[in-house]
């Protein structure tokens, strides 16, 4: 008879992680996600409602067929990837991530209407906006 066994050491002090500066957390890998569609939790597409609703999910499955599920949110997201388009700027939700503690934003901007080509310093208008997303970094 083969048995094969787990053990698991559990450690009664704090763990000191650090983050070194290729982002690598010496703890555990890091929980990222981006989110949208959820329509039970109203807008669709809007992250200071989406997220929220995930982080809920994460700790109450339960919410996906009753979003008022009384929850306790501990588990949070490490990363809040997010996405802006052209002509817009970090918003106030992202800036409140941003601030919260062990919480990193992941922002991909898309900084031209069409092609990535036309930022390349000869257009004034997509000039413009990059200084304007710059601006409110």
């Amino acid at each position: 008879m083969l048995v094969l066994g787990v053990v698991v050491v559990l450690n009664t002090r704090a763990a000191t992680c650090t983050v070194d500066a290729k982002l690598v957390n010496s703890c555990r890998p890091w929980l990222s996600a981006a989110t949208a569609h959820y329509t039970m939790a109203g807008d669709a597409w809007t992250s200071s409602v989406q997220f929220p609703y995930f982080e809920k999910r994460l700790n109450n499955p339960e919410v996906l067929s009753n979003v008022n599920a009384a929850t306790t949110v501990s588990k949070k997201l490490d990363f809040v990837h997010t996405y802006a388009g052209y002509g817009d700027t970090v918003s106030t939700w992202e800036k409140s991530m941003v601030n919260r503690a062990n919480t990193y934003l992941q922002l991909n901007w898309k900084p031209t209407p069409g092609a990535f080509n036309l930022a390349d310093g000869r257009d004034a208008t997509v000039n413009s906006n990059i200084d304007k997303m710059a601006n409110s970094i």
